[in-house]
């Protein structure tokens, strides 16, 4: 009896914590679609990455946030929106790119400082467009000028590695 309840509450306790991570993640995720619609150049898939961003920032549900991630979160939150929506409503790829660039300054400090983020993210920064941007991967794929430059710039932080 002692040993089912005790795997009830890991089962339990394991789902909270997806739970808790699943906000965080799925912000992250949404910005690196965003972001790599951008090394491509893909003036359709940016704003449609950068709608399901905003989708994400407005439904996340704060009871399932570690008290850290609350904190953080609504201190960037209508940062991150505001920026989300810019991207989301541009039709230019150079708005998109600008609109990415400040993105990324809000979402850094949140990504960086949250314990729900279980894997490596790289915080990279262009020298040319003085910029930064978060990435999944070690490779220099710079969403700031595309095919143009894409092996411009540098790690600069990275997380969980």
């Amino acid at each position: 009896m002692k040993a089912m309840l005790f795997l009830l509450g890991a089962a339990l306790s394991v789902g909270s914590l997806s739970a808790q991570s699943g906000s965080m993640n799925q912000m992250l995720n949404d910005y690196l679609v965003v972001k790599e619609a951008l090394v491509k150049g893909d003036v359709k898939q940016a704003p449609a990455g950068a709608g399901q961003l905003v989708a994400t920032i407005t439904s996340v549900d704060f009871a399932t946030l570690s008290e850290a991630d609350k904190k953080a979160f609504s201190e960037v939150s209508a940062k991150l929106l505001k920026q989300a929506q810019v991207i989301a409503g541009a039709k230019e790829v150079e708005k998109q790119r600008a609109g990415l660039a400040a993105l990324s300054q809000q979402l850094w400090p949140l990504v960086k400082g949250s314990d729900a983020i279980g894997r490596t993210v790289f915080y990279d920064y262009c020298p040319m467009k003085q910029s930064y941007w978060l990435s999944a991967e070690a490779a220099i794929r710079n969403p700031f000028y595309g095919s143009q430059m894409l092996g411009c710039g540098k790690v600069d932080e990275k997380i969980n590695e």
